[in-house]
């Protein structure tokens, strides 16, 4: 909410900011940050905040925005003129990740049509992206020598967050799911498949471990804090086997040692003034008050003539 409230302000203050992120293959991702902090928000919120038409009202919108917003994205990829799919970057996981947060959150509603829209919906576009990708990844860091960044690991996202919206679109079916230790086949699909992508990425620990802290190191909590979610869900529903268990208390450990870690490292950036500034970020800025100062010239200029003229 905060976050949200800052950047309104940035679009009230620079709106051709606003414009640029989105004409931005990457920026443009984050615009689906505001529909997943929605989503966790109303199906966490108590009874006396959201009761229950309002929460339902509100998914709807979510899906409409989540909807409206993806249809712009990957229309960029099919028809725009600068081939976005060529360009594809792990924040493309953002838009994906919104589908399956917003199947959850219908799951939980009791809006079946709906979290099977957009559960299937983000399921075709995340293994797309995924193939792409992964095809892509390569061509950046052997051809274009790119060093691995924090970013990838929103690839671990999208498969744990299907795992948690597939049980919770599976509570409104008792047939499919009659007792609590059943684990549905298709949860299984994600969390296995994303326990290997987990451990496929392992092999750039070294990589990550020479890159200098940055902001995008926040990149690893989100998805850690899913996968460490659906694990603590296997274990409940697998009949709390000690090995699920294991699992689900070491991926725990490390998303709470993670999050501890870049807390504690962005807190001390920001008072040190350590976090680097990003050049293209601030080059519309720049122009802008250069403009503004130019205009402010012309004005003065203007002025001191019309008082020569008197």
């Amino acid at each position: 909410v905060a976050f949200g409230a800052l950047y309104s302000a940035r679009a009230v203050v620079f709106f051709p900011g606003v414009v640029a992120d989105v004409k931005n293959n990457k920026t443009i991702n984050f615009f689906f940050g505001p529909c997943i902090v929605w989503s966790n928000l109303i199906a966490a919120a108590p009874s006396y905040l959201f009761n229950r038409p309002t929460a339902e009202a509100m998914a709807y919108v979510l899906v409409f925005y989540q909807t409206a917003a993806s249809a712009y994205l990957y229309g960029n990829w099919i028809f725009a003129s600068k081939k976005h799919i060529l360009r594809i970057d792990a924040a493309y996981n953002m838009a994906v990740v919104c589908y399956f947060v917003l199947a959850a959150l219908c799951g939980g509603l009791g809006l079946v049509e709906a979290a099977e829209f957009t559960f299937f919906v983000g399921g075709f576009f995340w293994l797309l992206m995924l193939i792409t990708l992964f095809q892509r990844v390569h061509i950046n860091h052997t051809q274009l020598g790119t060093r691995p960044q924090p970013t990838l690991w929103l690839c671990v996202a999208p498969p744990a967050v299907a795992a948690i919206a597939w049980w919770k679109i599976l509570e409104n079916f008792e047939a499919i799911l009659p007792n609590p230790f059943t684990v549905p086949s298709l949860s299984l699909f994600f969390l296995f498949l994303d326990y290997f992508l987990f451990i496929l990425l392992l092999r750039l620990v070294r990589v990550y471990f020479s890159l200098s802290f940055n902001i995008s190191f926040w990149a690893y909590i989100f998805p850690m804090c899913n996968l460490s979610t659906a694990s603590l869900l296997l274990y409940h529903f697998s009949g709390k086997k000690k090995v699920w268990k294991v699992v689900a208390v070491f991926f725990s450990c490390l998303a709470l040692a993670l999050f501890a870690y870049v807390f504690a490292m962005t807190v001390w950036s920001l008072g040190t003034r350590a976090l680097p500034k990003d050049p293209a970020a601030l080059k519309l800025y720049n122009s802008k008050a250069a403009a503004a100062n130019r205009g402010a010239g012309a004005a003065g200029e203007r002025s001191g003539d019309e008082d020569e003229e008197a």
